[in-house]
Formats: structure tokens, C-alpha cells, sequence
């Protein structure tokens, strides 16, 4: 059972030839497993999972793929 949801955006920055940089942003999400919990109320064990890359596709006005 998930219960907890983590986000994050991650912008990787790598130098170019020109002096300058480049990046790429992306988002990640992550859950937070209940393994063990008293009642089911009270957790007393859990865990986080993987960050998971979150992939999009932009469109245009029409829903297109650009």
C-alpha cells in the first residue's frame, strides 16, 4: 500500500565545446511502501521505492506529437 509520494526535479548540466552548457530537465517520482503497521493505522516499518523517471510527450494545440 502506498501512501506517500515523493517528486523531484532533476536538471543534469553538462559543458559544451563552446564554453557554455547544456542541460536536460526531468522529473522523478517515488512511492513510500507500508510494510508493517499496528491496527493498520500506526506504520512501524516502511520503505521507499526507486526514483522513476516520469516520461512525457509534448503535443501541440491540435494533440498532436511534436
Amino acid at each position: 500500500m502506498a501512501n506517500n509520494l515523493e517528486i523531484r526535479k532533476v536538471i543534469v548540466r553538462t559543458p559544451n565545446s563552446v564554453g557554455g552548457e547544456t542541460w536536460v530537465e526531468t522529473w522523478e517520482y517515488r512511492t513510500k511502501d507500508i510494510v508493517t503497521a499496528v491496527l493498520g493505522l500506526i506504520p512501524l516499518s516502511s520503505t521507499w521505492s526507486a526514483w522513476t523517471r516520469v516520461e512525457s510527450v509534448t503535443v501541440d494545440q491540435n494533440g498532436d506529437p511534436m
